[in-house]
């Protein structure tokens, strides 16, 4: 009875560990997702030829020159 106790709790950590890496990347999907937004949104402001509306950032505060976008909000 007990190696049954034990595998149940092993087959149950393993799910666990699934749930956590299943939403590690969907983590890792929106922030693809968010940076390859960005990289459009730059390459848009390079054509229309718009880099001296950026701002500049104070002190070590990156969020000020990032744009909002709802993929990135919570990961700031």
């Amino acid at each position: 009875m007990k190696e049954e106790e034990f595998q149940k709790k092993v087959l149950n950590k393993f799910e666990e560990i699934g749930k956590k890496l299943k939403n590690i990347e969907e983590k890792l999907d929106n922030i693809e997702s968010a940076m390859n937004s960005m990289y459009e949104d730059i390459e848009d402001e390079e054509y229309e030829g718009d880099d001296a509306s950026s701002p500049e950032p104070e002190g070590n505060n990156i969020t000020g020159i990032l744009p909002p976008h709802k993929n990135i909000k919570g990961y700031i």
